[in-house]
């Protein structure tokens, strides 16, 4: 995954159903969701830099979890101004 995509993993709560959203916001930065070894009890989603260096991870129970959306999102960095003629 490249800039702009994202990762939406949805899990339980002792309140509820709550939405984590880990997207790719650098140059060149990734989203990789690791699902551990098959006995592994962890899902863990990492936004890493083009040098595989971790900016963000979050961690959540296999028994928690609901779902995993990938998606991208147009990521805008700044507002492009047109000449008018």
């Amino acid at each position: 995954m490249t800039r702009g995509d994202y990762v939406d993993v949805t899990y339980r709560t002792g309140s509820g159903i709550a939405t984590h959203r880990t997207m790719a916001r650098g140059i060149g930065s990734k989203v990789d969701v690791d699902e551990g070894r098959p006995n592994s009890p962890f899902v863990t989603v990492i936004e890493q830099t083009r040098g595989d260096d971790p900016i963000q991870t979050a961690r959540f129970a296999k028994t928690e979890v609901v779902a995993i959306i990938e998606g991208h999102e147009a990521y805008v960095t700044r507002r492009i101004k047109v000449a008018k003629s």
